[in-house]
C-alpha cells in the first residue's frame, strides 16, 4: 500500500547529469535534477526551497534496469535472503572532526562546484561519514530540506561523486522503508562494496526531521529592533538555544552595541546613545550601559562623563568594567566598579588606545592602539606596566582561564599579505599561527575548554565559519563548520563548547551549529551584531 511519495536525485561523477529513478513503487517516484541556490524565507529550515528548476537538458543515458532486492545480506535496514551475511566490522564510521571525513567533504563538494558551476553542493547538516577501501557514503543534507545520502569514490583527482540520492518526504511513508536506499546504490552501484550499503545505519534517515544528540540549552541575547531594520526601535533579545522562549529584554529609542554579560550571569554591559542604530549617535555621545538579564535595572555608569565612554568588558571576578573613554581628549582605557563609581585612567600615551578585553585570570589587559596610522595589541597590567612591545595585529581575544597555564591571545595577524589566525602569549613570546591561509580570516573565538578556536574564512567559494585546534602539537587542520551560499560570521561558542552560534551576515539570521558539525539550525531573523551566551 503507497502511503506518501519520496523525490530522488542521482549524479554520477564522470557524467554530472540527472537521471530518471524507477523504484519498486515507480509511480510514486520522481526525478528532479536542480539544486537550490536561493535564500529561505521560513525560519523552519535553514536553506531555502527552490525559486526555480533547471531548465538544462540532460545528456543521454543508458535507462537504469529496474530495482532489485539484493540478497544475501544481513543488517539492521534489509532482512537477508539466506544464511550468508555481509560482514558489517569492515566499514569504518568516520569522526565528522576527523581529517578523513573533512577531505572526502571538501573534495567531493569542490569537484562537483567544478564541474557544476551554476549549482549549489554543500553540506548544510553533515550527520554521518562511513568509509571502505576507495569508496565512502555521507549522510547529510545537502540545504537543510530533505535529507540526502551521497556515495563517492576515490579517484587520482580526489573524491568524485558516484551517485546522489536526495530525500524530501519522510522515508517511514513507505511499505519497508528500510530497503529504499540501500536498494537505490546496490542497483547503480554494483562496483561499489555491498556492506557500505546494506550495513548503513538508517536509524537518522527514518527518523521524522532532524534528530541528533540532546544537547544543553543555554540562554542567548542579540540586538535588534521592533521592525527588522536599523531604523525601528532598539531591542535586546532573548530566546534558548532550542529556539523557545524568544523575549524582548529592553525596548529603548538608543543605538545598543557590544552586549556582554558578566561572568555569574546576572547582568548585561553594553555601550550606546540616544537614537537608533542607524543614526550612529548622532543625538549625543555613547555610554556605558548595564541592565539586568531580566531587563530590569537599565543603568547609565558613564553619565556623568560628556566624552564618549564605549567598549565595557567585566573583570573575571564581575566587581569591576574596564571600558575606554574620550575624557582624556584621546581615547585612553579607564577601569571602573561595577556599579560606576572609581573610575581610573589605565594608560596614557600618544597613540588612541580602545576596545579593551580583560584575561580571565585577572592579570593583564589587551586593547588596540594606533601606532604610526598601524594598529596594534597593547597588553598592561593592571597598574597599566607593559607586558612587553605591542603585537603586530588585531582583533585580539583572551584564551579561557587555565589553571596550568598563562592566558594566550588569539587575534587576526598579518604575514607575508595574507591574513590569519594567530596566538601569542601577552609578552608578545611563542607566535603561532594556526590557519597560515591565503583566504581572508578573522572573528576568532575559543571554546570554552581552550583546545579550539572558531573563525571565519572565505577559502573556497563561500564564507564560512571554521575551527582549528589551539592545543594540538602537530600543525593542525581547519574544520569546517559551516557550509552555506550565504556570508557567515561571529561564531560564539556556548557555554559548554557543544555547540557554535553564528550570523548571517547578509539576512541578518541567527543560526546554530554542533561542534562536531552534525546539525544546524535557524534560531532568530533581524539580528545586528554579535549574539552572546548566558554563561
Amino acid at each position: 500500500m503507497i502511503k506518501g511519495h519520496i523525490v530522488m536525485k542521482s549524479r554520477i561523477a564522470a557524467l554530472p547529469l540527472v537521471i530518471s529513478l524507477i523504484t519498486l513503487l515507480a509511480s510514486c517516484v520522481q526525478a528532479t535534477q536542480s539544486y537550490p541556490d536561493t535564500l529561505p524565507s521560513s525560519p523552519a529550515t535553514l536553506l531555502p526551497t527552490p525559486a526555480s528548476t533547471s531548465t538544462k537538458t540532460p545528456e543521454p543515458v543508458d535507462t537504469p534496469k529496474p530495482m532489485q532486492s539484493p540478497t544475501n545480506m544481513e543488517t539492521p535496514g534489509i532482512l537477508p535472503d539466506s544464511e550468508q551475511a555481509v560482514d558489517c566490522t569492515v566499514v569504518e564510521r568516520l569522526s565528522l572532526d576527523s581529517a578523513e571525513a573533512q577531505q572526502i567533504v571538501e573534495e567531493f563538494t569542490q569537484d562537483f562546484k567544478e564541474r557544476n558551476p551554476t549549482e549549489y553542493m554543500g553540506m548544510a547538516i553533515l550527520h554521518r561519514v562511513d568509509r571502505l577501501g576507495e569508496w565512502a557514503v555521507v549522510t547529510g543534507s545537502v540545504v537543510g530540506e530533505g535529507k540526502d545520502v551521497i556515495a563517492v569514490r576515490r579517484t587520482p583527482q580526489g573524491y568524485q561523486i558516484a551517485e546522489h540520492n536526495h530525500i524530501s518526504a519522510p522515508l517511514e511513508s513507505f511499505d519497508e522503508p528500510e530497503k529504499l536506499v540501500p536498494e537505490y546504490f546496490l542497483e547503480r552501484l554494483p562496483d561499489a562494496p555491498q556492506a557500505l550499503f546494506t550495513c548503513l545505519d538508517q536509524t537518522w534517515l527514518l527518523a521524522v526531521g532532524y534528530p541528533s544528540a540532546p544537547a544543553s540549552v543555554f540562554q542567548l541575547a542579540y540586538v535588534g529592533t521592533d521592525d527588522g531594520t536599523t531604523e525601528g526601535v532598539t531591542e535586546i533579545h532573548t530566546l534558548l538555544s532550542d529556539g523557545s522562549n524568544q523575549n524582548v529584554l529592553l525596548h529603548e529609542p538608543m543605538l545598543i552595541t557590544g552586549l556582554t554579560s558578566s561572568p555569574d550571569g546576572e547582568q548585561l554591559a553594553f555601550w550606546g546613545c540616544p537614537g537608533s542604530l542607524a543614526n550612529d549617535c548622532s543625538e549625543g555621545n555613547p555610554d556605558v550601559w548595564v541592565v539586568n538579564w531580566d531587563g530590569a535595572n537599565l543603568v547609565n555608569l558613564t553619565g556623568d562623563s560628556a566624552e564618549s565612554d564605549s567598549h565595557p568588558d567585566w573583570s573575571p571576578d564581575g566587581t569591576q568594567i574596564v571600558f575606554d573613554s574620550w575624557r582624556s581628549g584621546k581615547a585612553e582605557i579607564y577601569i571602573m566598579q561595577a556599579d560606576g563609581s572609581g573610575v581610573r585612567q589605565l594608560t596614557e600615551g600618544m597613540e588612541d588606545n580602545q576596545e579593551p578585553k580583560w584575561s580571565p585570570d585577572g592579570k593583564w589587559i589587551a586593547y588596540h592602539c594606533s601606532q604610526t596610522g598601524e594598529t596594534r595589541i597593547g597588553v598592561v597590567s593592571l597598574d597599566g606596566q607593559p607586558a612587553g612591545e605591542p603585537i603586530a595585529g588585531t582583533m585580539p581575544v583572551w584564551s579561557p582561564a587555565n589553571p596550568d597555564g598563562e592566558a594566550r591571545l588569539a587575534f587576526l595577524c598579518f604575514q607575508e599579505g595574507q591574513s590569519d589566525i594567530c596566538t601569542i602569549r601577552p609578552d608578545g613570546s611563542d607566535l603561532t599561527n594556526l590557519t597560515d591561509n591565503p583566504a581572508e580570516e578573522h572573528s576568532a573565538a575559543w571554546s570554552p575548554d581552550g583546545n579550539w578556536l572558531a573563525f571565519v574564512s572565505n577559502r573556497g567559494d563561500d564564507i564560512d565559519v571554521y575551527k582549528v585546534c589551539a592545543t594540538c602539537p602537530r600543525e593542525p587542520a581547519a574544520v569546517r563548520l559551516t557550509d552555506e551560499p550565504r556570508a557567515v560570521g561571529w561564531p560564539a561558542w556556548s557555554p559548554d563548547g557543544g555547540q557554535c552560534a553564528y550570523m548571517d551576515t547578509g539576512g541578518q539570521d541567527l543560526l546554530l551549529v554542533n561542534a562536531d558539525r552534525s546539525d544546524a539550525t535557524y534560531l532568530a531573523s533581524g539580528v545586528f551584531g554579535p549574539p552572546i551566551w548566558r554563561p
